[in-house]
């Protein structure tokens, strides 16, 4: 099952899909939208920093499950109150180094499938997904990018694009997954490149380095490096 995930900077959001863990119950994304808001609001830590968290998180997921319905109209308020909300779960993260012992880049919460509901990269707005083909096709959009990432430290980037609004290009990196977790930082290192649905394969040879700056079941926010 795919979790509702928030991308801040260069944020890739997944959920655990591994046996034995038993999901809750979130909508996946259909479609990624991005914001250059860059609000930012000084938490007031509260006694009980996870309790903070769980709160904040309870909030958050329910503007991350409208953003991922295709249906739905988000406004400028939706997406600064969104942004609101991860500038919180991040400083909660930051000061709760117990949880964050627990819970980083190389918990068992980072396996499974992630997809992207908000992301503020200019790069990859810029270039409508992480390949750049985007970019290249005359009336294409990004309409989602997702992750995978197995306890075998497999990774894999999945871009689906949209042209003229109904045909789909659907282009992969894939690679290897490796956690650093005394710096709370993932890197993805690619080593080909699926491209048009498996017409073209390439050598990649290319890296995204994220620091995870919050993580749970059905959130994870990640800051490029």
């Amino acid at each position: 099952m795919k979790h509702s995930t928030l991308s801040y900077g260069f944020i890739l959001p997944f959920s655990p899909s591994i046996p034995g863990y038993s999901a809750p119950n979130a909508s996946s994304v259909v479609s990624s939208s991005f914001s250059k808001i860059s609000t930012r609001i000084k938490l007031t830590m509260s006694n009980n920093p996870n309790a903070s968290m769980k709160s904040t998180s309870s909030k958050l997921l329910p503007l991350l499950t409208n953003f991922s319905t295709s249906s739905s109209t988000q406004t400028q308020s939706d997406y600064e109150s969104a942004l609101n909300l991860v500038n919180s779960l991040e400083e909660s993260y930051a000061n709760d180094s117990q949880y964050r012992s627990k819970y980083n880049c190389n918990s068992i919460w980072v396996y499974g499938e992630w997809e992207l509901v908000i992301c503020t990269a200019v790069a990859i707005e810029k270039n409508r997904g992480v390949t750049g083909i985007g970019r290249l096709i005359p009336f294409g959009e990004l309409e989602m990018i997702e992750q995978k990432i197995s306890n075998e430290s497999n990774a894999e980037t999945i871009e689906v694009l949209k042209v003229l609004g109904k045909w789909k290009i659907v282009n992969r990196l894939v690679g290897k997954y490796n956690a650093r977790k005394k710096e709370n930082v993932e890197e993805l290192f690619y080593e080909s490149a699926v491209l048009a649905g498996g017409m073209f394969k390439l050598r990649a040879d290319s890296k995204a380095v994220l620091k995870v700056t919050y993580l749970d079941r059905s959130i994870r926010i990640c800051r490029a490096l």
